[in-house]
């Protein structure tokens, strides 16, 4: 891994010239696990993207109900607002998992064209570094995303349970 942050190898055997050396001999396997992780990345993003849209739908209608159905009022008007805001911190929650839309790809397709010319294993090598940046900033904005998500279910169900138990146990 050395050469990957040096950018050039530290040894030098006899005969061999200063300069840029070989690619390394497990280049096209390091580049494979690159761009598989990174597949597999994208694919945990927008699986987490197809489960914020039905539980902001969630939210919502939540909200209409503890505002606008017949057979709230069995729930005391405070409890109902408490609910609601406990629903209200879950939606601003939702748009927090669904708002960072930045994600970053590797590689640049204009740069990566532009070096067409290039032997492979020197391309790959070239661009590899720019996986490991790419997958770095993108599991600080799956974790992000994913503590929204967090928040947001949680806010749910608690409004959810005492709501629930609110409307059973009415306060005498």
């Amino acid at each position: 891994m050395r050469w990957l942050l040096l950018g050039r190898s530290k040894s030098v055997s006899k005969g061999q010239k200063l300069g840029r050396p070989a690619a390394p001999r497990s280049i096209d396997l390091v580049w494979d696990q690159a761009q598989s992780t990174s597949e597999a990345q994208e694919r945990r993003h927008a699986a987490l993207d197809d489960k914020t849209i039905p539980l902001l739908a969630f939210g919502i209608a939540f909200i209409a109900f503890l505002r606008e159905t017949p057979g709230t009022e069995l729930i005391e008007p405070t409890v109902r607002d408490e609910l609601t805001g406990l629903v209200a911190i879950g939606l601003l929650a939702t748009l927090g998992a669904i708002l960072p839309r930045r994600w970053m790809r590797v590689p640049d397709l204009t740069r990566f064209i532009e070096d067409a010319n290039w032997d492979p294993s020197r391309l790959r090598e070239r661009y590899l570094r720019n996986y490991a940046t790419a997958y770095r900033y993108n599991e600080g904005v799956l974790k992000r995303k994913f503590r929204w998500f967090k928040l947001a279910t949680l806010m749910y169900v608690v409004a959810l349970a005492l709501g629930t138990a609110f409307t059973i146990w009415p306060r005498a």
